[in-house]
């Protein structure tokens, strides 16, 4: 039966898998959203107009704005000179977004796909 299979697929202890792609979240989260829009739309919903507006997306950032360099300027502490740390931080990000590419493309079999 369908309950037997999916039984089956939970490892012993119960314990769900805890790691997932961001792209399956979102697509699992998507697959909830269209499935429970009604409720979801009342929790999470944003009202314009006439309509509640609510999607899974919402949760995602595909795009990080950030503010031009002369918002962020160098940091001077007598002698020395220090990085903003607004661009220490957004320097991780690119370092690990790269990071997450590498490892995506030698999953997928060294495929070109910079879509992340």
């Amino acid at each position: 039966s369908a309950v037997a299979e999916k039984r089956a697929a939970v490892p012993e202890g119960g314990d769900l898998p805890v790691n997932i792609s961001p792209f399956k979240a979102l697509n699992l989260l998507k697959r909830v959203f269209k499935r429970d829009a009604i409720v979801l739309s009342l929790i999470f919903g944003v009202q314009t107009g006439q309509t509640i507006q609510c999607d899974a997306s919402m949760f995602f950032l595909q795009t990080l704005l950030i503010p031009p360099n002369r918002f962020r300027p160098p940091v001077h502490l007598g002698d020395s000179q220090f990085e903003h740390p607004l661009n220490v931080h957004l320097k991780n990000i690119m370092q690990e977004n790269e990071q997450i590419l590498d490892l995506l493309n030698k999953v997928q079999g060294g495929a070109d796909d910079e879509s992340v």
